[in-house]
């Protein structure tokens, strides 16, 4: 594996993955913790720091650095408090959608009773008639007498208040009544939904009756697309399809690499990149293409630079620029499946492959099996949090569901091209992606209905999530010891997993 060495420990090699553990250590630790324990684990992490700096043990200094950086990020990023209760709210829609019937409005540059606000509100307008969702633009100044709350519930898995700080969303707040006393007020805003509702008028016209699940795969658009249909992919363990992130990230990056010569690093870069933000625009920023943005681009700086490319440290630094951007992306579930996902790649997915190689499978059905495989045993105890069920088949589907879909996507991306210049044509066109798209979900339908193709499991808890990391990691070639050491050494871990899963189990 690349960069490895018996004589030396992975954490030489790896500062950035050190650096980004220990940011999400400081950021858990603000999140879960009283503000004067987290305040007590700041004054240990700076005191820790100066201590280590001063005996020059660096490596463990930046550590703690890095838990006093996620620790401070994390108290900057906090909504300002507010009172509950009665208000007058002001703000400028940046997103406006139905949900169970309301108007649902997303507003930034909020005050709250005159009094700037320093996060995002969620207003929901109960006036009894969705249609009014419509009247609300991107842009558009409102003004109202809500109701407000801070983010406080759980249900389950789920706390109000980290996933929405995760989207930015500080205040929950309802009304019965919203004025419109501005327009225009986000003219960039405003061009990217332009940009998103003409590709989407263009998806209609070529797709027909599948326009829905091509504007959910072209464009992260998921409000047509039916329950049924997305629970098929559920179902098969390929409904990371259905979000756009790393897997359309790498079509593209990977169809524009290979219009570039591999010796213009630079180049290839730079116009990856450019093609890249173009998409996050008409995607209008959703958080999993760009991360996926992130770190693809963290992956073709390392050669640029000339250094050899190194999974775990491209995904590093891509957690780092992330949450430094938003720490709260910590709890977000896309950053979760995304991280964890790449992370089992970067562990697994090279023995995997030499495995299969050694056995005489062919090096692409390898590979590609190989990255499925990884990226499973990453996801593996999210998938069971989450959803509580385990797919045994999802490999074999998305052995299948991938290739697929990566010929559904640029064929689809093809056939919008061509309906804003030959109208006409692009059904014709569409035939082809839809096609393909038709034989697949059959494909996958098949899979999901086979015997055992879905598994029922407690949800574990988040400790047995993070003790199972830790476990693989161990598990892994980065831990620089014979198979047999690494067994002894996962041995405690294991036994601890399974405290943590049935202690979980019994306190919910």
């Amino acid at each position: 594996m690349t960069g490895f060495s018996g004589e030396n420990r992975l954490i030489n090699y790896r500062p950035l993955f050190e650096f980004a553990l220990g940011m999400m250590a400081g950021i858990l630790l603000c999140a879960e913790l009283p503000f004067w324990a987290a305040l007590a684990a700041a004054a240990l992490s700076a005191l820790g720091c100066a201590l280590l700096f001063y005996r020059r043990l660096h490596r463990h200094a930046v550590f703690a650095l890095a838990v006093l950086i996620g620790l401070f990020l994390a108290v900057i990023a906090l909504p300002t408090v507010f009172t509950p209760g009665k208000c007058d709210l002001n703000g400028v829609v940046v997103e406006a959608e139905v949900r169970d019937g309301d108007t649902v409005l997303t507003l930034e540059r909020v005050t709250l009773n005159g009094a700037s606000f320093n996060k995002r509100a969620r207003l929901t307008v109960n006036d009894g008639s969705s249609a009014n969702a419509y009247r609300f633009k991107i842009g558009d100044l409102i003004t109202a007498e809500a109701s407000i709350r801070m983010p406080d519930r759980r249900f389950s898995t789920y706390d109000e208040r980290t996933a929405m700080l995760a989207n930015g969303v500080g205040c929950i707040a309802s009304a019965s009544q919203v004025l419109v006393t501005g327009e225009h007020a986000l003219p960039f805003a405003e061009f990217i939904d332009s940009l998103r509702n003409a590709a989407e008028s263009r998806i209609k016209l070529a797709f027909g009756e599948d326009h829905a699940i091509f504007s959910t795969v072209l464009l992260g658009i998921r409000g047509e697309l039916s329950s049924e249909r997305a629970e098929a992919y559920r179902a098969s363990g390929t409904a990371h399809l259905l979000a756009i992130s790393g897997f359309h990230m790498g079509i593209i990056a990977g169809a524009v690499s290979r219009l570039i010569s591999k010796r213009r690093r630079i180049l290839k870069l730079a116009v990856v990149s450019a093609v890249a933000a173009a998409y996050c625009t008409v995607a209008a920023y959703t958080p999993g293409i760009v991360r996926a943005a992130i770190m693809t681009a963290c992956l073709l700086a390392s050669g640029a630079l000339g250094r050899r490319p190194d999974t775990l440290s491209s995904l590093s630094l891509a957690s780092i620029l992330i949450l430094a951007f938003n720490p709260y992306q910590l709890y977000s579930v896309g950053f979760r499946f995304s991280f964890s996902a790449v992370f089992g790649i970067a562990l697994f997915s090279g023995s995997l492959s030499r495995a299969a190689n050694s056995v005489r499978i062919p090096k692409k059905l390898a590979s590609a099996a190989a990255v499925c495989i990884a990226a499973t045993i990453g996801t593996l105890m999210l998938q069971l949090r989450y959803y509580s069920a385990f797919t045994p088949y999802s490999v074999i589907a998305n052995l299948i569901a991938v290739p697929a879909f990566s010929a559904v996507v640029m064929l689809g991306a093809a056939a919008v091209i061509i309906a804003f210049i030959f109208p006409a044509a692009a059904q014709y066109f569409a035939i082809l992606p839809r096609s393909v798209l038709f034989v697949t979900e059959k494909l996958l339908g098949a899979v999901s209905k086979l015997p055992l193709a879905s598994i029922e499991f407690k949800p574990p808890s988040s400790a047995a999530c993070l003790i199972y990391l830790v476990l693989i990691f161990i598990l892994s070639e980065y831990v620089l010891r014979p198979k047999r050491k690494r067994l002894e050494f996962a041995v405690p871990l294991i036994i601890l997993f399974t405290f943590a899963y049935v202690l979980g189990i019994i306190v919910s």
